[in-house]
């Protein structure tokens, strides 16, 4: 019995150690198995953690590398990937800054169309040259359907090219389709303004037609009186002769007018016409004027004026170029003043600069004709102008000079008949700038 019982006391103790070996098997498999998850769950937390931030768009924290197995090399790779991805962001949106700044700031138009013909995209050029806003409601057939079907411009190979007329204006439309093929494409068309171009050209066709015009006609008359000449010769009385002869050498004296004021022309246009500046006395050049005109004007009885304030000083010029403006503009007063008028010639100095008046009380130009009065060939009173000689380029060669010395002349609004001009040159030259 004794030795029964005490067998079944080790049996009893065997199994409680057994039982407690087991528990704290148990309890430290338990603590090594949470201690290890934690230890490789905590950086794939700091990794997800981290990636929905740069997800977020959040780059300004770096996940920190707590070991260097292969976690931490997965997590300092990752940092470096966020690294570069923040770099190309930051470029992507600066390269998109420059374009929306060009975008805005481009002097064409550009508004960009979806495949359905909304407006998706316009820039302020746009609006101003088509002369209304291209909110939500704008679309493709109320700006551009007149002019090309969307449909036609989704399928052209390259681009179309369009002219447009916007009240006063003339617009150049460029239109090309992008992403060709894809279901989010569309149209996009490029306004270019194109006014000034036709303006020029016109001008051109204008000057070209005046030119054959003024040369055709004293052409016209010295073929005409030549052959009057060949036709009758020994027949017409010396005196008739003598008259067809004088008119031969009156219409090619003209000619050589315009020629010589289209060759100045050209050449102040080809900026080839150097100015010789040097410095004279600004007050003594009107008396010159003056003098010179002072037998033209009594030949028709008009009442010729001087009043030049005193001191006047040298001005830097060239004095060539400024008497040929000054003598066109008081040249032009005796020649449109009806006889016996009053022409007044005033001179001063104000400021940095010097002026002169030439005021008449002659037949005037209409307000509606003074804007254009500087064109080349442009007359108000054509058969007039071209009894009394005129080339209608005087005044055009006049502002040439004047506008290459940094002046003004300009047509001064006065009571009553007739024209006051005034010119203004600076003292100190063309290159000197008012403060």
């Amino acid at each position: 019995l004794d030795n029964k019982a005490t067998s079944n006391d080790l049996t009893d103790q065997m199994l409680v150690l057994i039982i407690e070996s087991l528990v704290f098997g148990l309890v430290t498999s338990i603590l090594l198995s949470f201690l290890l998850s934690k230890t490789m769950v905590t950086p794939i937390q700091s990794l997800t953690e981290g990636a929905m931030r740069v997800a977020k768009g959040d780059f300004s924290r770096k996940i920190e590398v707590a070991s260097q197995d292969e976690i931490g090399v997965l997590t300092d790779t990752f940092n470096d990937m966020a690294g570069q991805l923040q770099d190309t962001l930051r470029q992507v949106e600066n390269e998109r800054n420059k374009l929306d700044t060009l975008f805005l700031h481009m002097t064409d138009g550009v508004v960009a169309f979806s495949r359905s013909g909304r407006v998706i995209h316009s820039n302020p050029a746009a609006a101003r040259m088509l002369r209304r806003s291209l909110g939500p409601d704008a679309s493709y057939d109320a700006l551009f359907g007149e002019v090309a079907a969307l449909e036609q411009v989704l399928n052209v190979p390259d681009h179309l090219e369009w002219d447009l007329q916007v009240r006063d204006s003339y617009l150049q439309l460029l239109m090309a389709p992008f992403d060709r093929g894809r279901s989010g494409g569309g149209v996009l068309v490029v306004l270019h303004d194109v006014t000034e171009q036709r303006k020029n050209e016109e001008m051109r066709r204008e000057f070209v037609a005046n030119v054959s015009h003024e040369l055709r006609t004293p052409l016209t008359n010295i073929r005409s009186y030549a052959e009057t000449l060949t036709d009758n010769a020994g027949e017409m009385p010396p005196a008739m002769e003598k008259k067809f002869l004088g008119v031969i050498l009156n219409e090619s004296d003209r000619m050589t007018h315009i020629v010589q004021d289209l060759l100045t022309l050209s050449r102040f246009d080809s900026e080839r016409d150097e100015l010789k500046l040097a410095r004279f006395p600004f007050g003594e050049a009107v008396k010159d004027i003056y003098n010179a005109v002072y037998m033209d004007a009594q030949k028709h009885s008009h009442t010729l004026t001087l009043d030049i304030e005193p001191d006047m000083p040298d001005i830097l010029a060239d004095r060539e170029r400024v008497i040929q403006v000054m003598m066109n503009i008081v040249s032009n007063s005796i020649k449109y003043t009806p006889d016996g008028g009053h022409i007044d010639i005033y001179a001063g100095k104000r400021r940095e600069q010097v002026w002169m008046i030439v005021d008449d009380d002659g037949i005037g130009i209409p307000e509606e004709d003074r804007p254009r009065i500087f064109e080349r060939f442009y007359r108000v009173d054509k058969a007039r102008s071209r009894q009394s000689g005129g080339t209608g380029l005087g005044l055009s060669i006049a502002k040439e000079i004047v506008d290459r010395h940094r002046g003004r002349l300009t047509l001064l609004s006065k009571e009553g008949p007739g024209l006051a001009n005034r010119l203004e040159l600076n003292i100190e030259g063309p290159g000197y700038e008012k403060e």
